[in-house]
């Protein structure tokens, strides 16, 4: 499908693939540019496969946006369909989003969080707030024995 038609080639070759592959193969495009200047101006290239996780995760926000634009999608948790492309799934509703609520005067609320890639990539965060929203206490930690999603790291 790639031919050297003329000066507008690529122009031509993205009007004819979905709008996924298109925005894929131009962040793929953007991707190689930005490696190269990283390379030009003496830096170390990232790593391809840092490069595939970025690209993805990236892609995955854009559709995420387009998709459920009333999601609260602050922790990234909400599902993206690669099939239904950039289509808006709205129905004229906005969403109800609720926050965070502050617990009963005397009271703390603690939340936590975590985060699991891979044996060498998770990690866990907490923080504990008064009712006027105060932060009382805020770690993370990177959990180093965790063997799967469901493991406490210990």
């Amino acid at each position: 499908m790639i031919t050297n038609s003329g000066k507008e080639w690529l122009l031509q070759l993205l009007s004819k693939i979905p709008k996924v592959q298109r925005a894929m193969t131009l962040m793929i495009l953007w991707r190689n540019w930005h490696v190269h200047n990283e390379i030009t101006h003496d830096k170390p290239m990232p790593p391809v496969e840092g490069s595939k996780r970025f690209l993805a995760s990236y892609l995955d926000s854009l559709l995420l946006i387009r998709q459920k634009p009333y999601d609260d999608s602050a922790k990234g948790k909400s599902v993206v369909v690669h099939e239904q492309g950039f289509t808006c799934a709205i129905d004229g509703r906005q969403k109800n989003v609720i926050k965070w609520s502050p617990p009963p005067t005397g009271m703390v609320k603690l939340n936590t969080d975590g985060s699991y890639v891979n044996s060498q990539e998770a990690g866990t965060g907490m923080v504990l707030r008064d009712e006027n929203r105060t932060v009382i206490l805020a770690a993370t930690r990177k959990l180093r024995t965790c063997t799967d999603a469901t493991a406490s790291g210990y």
